[in-house]
């Protein structure tokens, strides 16, 4: 990967990673894996605010939680590893001076339910730690909507529409019936309750017996 970062840099490319947690890097002078860097970094925690000053909220499988993050510089400075004619090689780089931004999602007990280690080459005057923090916290959302699309739900690489109009008015038909689900999903009324139970049912899917409904299911069921 440090390869990839090199290019990356060498091309004028800004962005945005998900590190490696055994990553040896170069801190304060001295050359110690991120872990060491995240551990000095535990009481430098700020939670990350919205446009409007509001705390940053990020939903994950194990329920939702307000996003925090703190950041150090680090330096990456070890020779790239690459393949040649089967042999693993090194190959050595110019260091790329890097920000090291982590994100956790910390529910209101102060658990930490998810965490992400990121490294950027983006500069603070550009983007704080905040804002790389939620440009992350998006990322899952965008990934889930992604996958939701092109599930067997609305199987949407098989649309095949002749023109980039017909396929823009498909999405946008399938994008207002993910944002209902989604709202089905967050409505705890005995109502909403009672159209998940339905919608499963014209599904034809089944459930797990703990599991009351799911994303794919309830959009199958309102094709």
């Amino acid at each position: 990967m440090v390869g990839h970062y090199r290019r990356w840099q060498a091309r004028g490319h800004l962005f945005v990673v998900r590190a490696d947690h055994a990553r040896v890097v170069r801190w304060n002078n001295t050359e110690c894996p991120l872990s060491d860097v995240v551990t000095h970094l535990a009481s430098r925690f700020e939670v990350a605010n919205t446009a409007p000053g509001q705390p940053q909220v990020v939903t994950i499988r194990r329920g939702a939680g307000v996003v925090k993050v703190a950041q150090a510089p680090v330096v990456l400075h070890r020779p790239a590893k690459t393949r040649i004619d089967g042999k693993q090689v090194e190959v050595p780089g110019p260091p790329i001076p890097l920000r090291l931004v982590v994100t956790r999602g910390v529910d209101e007990l102060g658990v930490v339910r998810a965490g992400w280690w990121l490294l950027t080459n983006v500069v603070d005057a550009q983007a704080d730690a905040a804002t790389i923090g939620r440009w992350y916290a998006w990322r899952g959302r965008i990934e889930s909507y992604h996958k939701l699309l092109t599930s067997a739900a609305t199987n949407a690489e098989q649309w095949q529409p002749e023109t980039g109009l017909a396929f823009t008015r498909r999405l946008c038909v399938a994008s207002m019936a993910y944002l209902t689900v989604r709202h089905l999903q967050r409505d705890e009324s005995p109502g909403a309750a009672r159209l998940r139970i339905v919608l499963v049912r014209l599904s034809g899917r089944t459930m797990k017996h703990t599991v009351e409904s799911t994303a794919p299911a309830l959009l199958a069921g309102l094709e």
